[in-house]
């Protein structure tokens, strides 16, 4: 019965652990993306130019960014291991997590964790194309690459600014051991 006891207790401990660093997490992006947003407004009445290219990269990272909120969430019910818990804050939810299979390819684990999750295959399926674009930059050509460039240029002077960039700056680098007591 002790054992029982003492398992259970590490569990929840385990648990109280995770629910620190998801909450972490979703501050990090969520001032992100407000930070995000707040620059958006800001170019808009200040530069149009600017605005029309990249108000769409921003909707995307908000849309991103939301989701990698949904994952951190449903990883840590269903597979824990795969959340980067002894990193940064920034990168609880790992972008490239692979695994060789027996035949010799590469998958990447996130995506088999949440395969049979509709909500993560629908959006990864319906931002596929925008992620290509703007974390890939496929598609663009060189004076799309030189506008858009110039234009994130504007956001992250922008963005610099905002009251939540603080929180963004200090979570990119900050160890969850520093916030989340062990």
């Amino acid at each position: 019965m002790k054992n029982v006891v003492f398992l259970m207790s590490l569990m929840y401990c385990s648990l109280a652990n995770a629910s620190c660093e998801i909450e972490q997490y979703k501050k990090y992006l969520n001032s992100q993306s407000v930070s995000m947003l707040e620059a958006t407004k800001t170019i808009f009445e200040e530069d149009k130019v600017a605005f029309k290219i990249i108000k769409p990269f921003v909707k995307f990272q908000v849309r991103y960014n939301k989701l990698d909120i949904y994952v951190a969430e449903k990883l840590n019910i269903i597979d824990p291991s795969l959340l980067n818990t002894g990193s940064t804050i920034s990168k609880l939810v790992p972008r490239f997590s692979l695994k060789v299979t027996s035949s010799g390819s590469l998958e990447n684990r996130v995506d088999l964790a949440m395969a049979n999750d509709s909500f993560y295959t629908s959006e990864k399926a319906a931002m596929s194309a925008d992620e290509d674009y703007y974390l890939f930059l496929k598609g663009m050509s060189s004076e799309e690459k030189k506008q858009f460039f110039a234009a994130r240029e504007v956001l992250n002077s922008f963005v610099s600014k905002s009251s939540y960039f603080p929180n963004v700056q200090s979570a990119f680098s900050k160890q969850f051991s520093e916030v989340c007591n062990p």
